[in-house]
């Protein structure tokens, strides 16, 4: 079955239209599904590199105080990815 192109044009914008209606609810309902992260302040923070020249490997010691959350003898682990240096 053929339509002129107006005709097209207006089904495709509908179809669309009705595309990212349904989408934008979906993706609403879901938000209280996902986990938030919540963060807290830090303060004291540091960062000590056991080797600082440039060019070499080197271990990072990160000490900071946490004002709720972290009980002490608790570790929070810091994982770098050594191809993106992004981490988790």
């Amino acid at each position: 079955m053929f339509t002129s192109n107006g005709s097209l044009r207006k089904d495709l914008t509908i179809a669309i239209a009705a595309g990212l209606i349904t989408s934008l609810v979906v993706w609403s309902a879901m938000l209280r599904y996902i986990n938030m992260a919540h963060a807290s302040t830090l303060t004291s923070v540091s960062d000590t590199l056991s080797e600082s020249r440039p060019g070499l490997g080197s271990n990072h010691t990160i000490v900071f105080t946490d004002a709720s959350s972290t009980a002490a003898g608790q570790t929070i682990s810091y994982t770098f990815d050594p191809i993106t240096s992004a981490f988790s």
